[in-house]
């Protein structure tokens, strides 16, 4: 993947069981090595439904 001409945060559902972070994070961490990682905690794989505070602050 060509490097991206700006800043990049992926942001990563900690109990997500669909794309869990353990299986899919060492990958996108390869793939992305200068973007940001975030874990939400305490969210599944739609964390803006799970806690919608979080997922607006992780946004902005």
């Amino acid at each position: 993947m060509d490097p991206l001409p700006c800043p990049v945060t992926v942001a990563w559902s900690e109990k997500d069981e669909i794309v869990p972070v353990t299986s899919y994070g060492p990958n996108a961490r390869a793939r992305l090595p200068q973007a940001t990682f975030v874990t939400l905690p305490d969210v599944g794989h739609d964390p803006m439904v799970d806690d919608p505070e979080l997922g607006r602050v992780c946004l902005m």
